[in-house]
């Protein structure tokens, strides 16, 4: 019974090393390269709806530190007849590792009315 116990116990101690040793590769199955999709955006005012913008999404193979990867862009635009009651110019991008789906690089740069913010970073 004590042999059983202590092999139990070297097996639950030493797994967790092994484990951590093996690839975690995670598949994509969400997106792939060459995808894109849009949208029109509305607002209601009073129960009427109004075609107040755009946002587009895309995804393209980029290469980023000598690694394949996605280059995600989302684009949100204002209906330009509407930028006198609030303007918006904002563009998301992220790069993402194409074997382990880790972030690379995020890039926001936004315009929402007055307010501006431009953000460069690199993981």
């Amino acid at each position: 019974m004590k042999k059983f116990l202590l092999i139990g116990f070297w097996v639950l101690i030493f797994q967790p090393i092994s484990a951590g040793d093996e690839f975690c590769g995670i598949r994509n199955r969400a997106f792939e390269e060459g995808e894109s999709i849009s949208y029109n955006v509305f607002y209601s005012v009073i129960g009427l709806y109004v075609n107040a913008g755009t946002a587009n999404f895309s995804v393209s193979l980029n290469k980023m530190n000598n690694r394949i990867a996605y280059h995600v862009v989302g684009k949100g635009n204002s209906n330009p007849s509407y930028d006198w009651i609030f303007k918006v110019r904002d563009r998301y991008e992220s790069y993402i590792d194409t074997t382990n789906l880790q972030p690379l690089k995020f890039i926001r740069d936004i315009e929402e009315g007055g307010y501006k913010k431009f953000e460069n970073i690199t993981f």
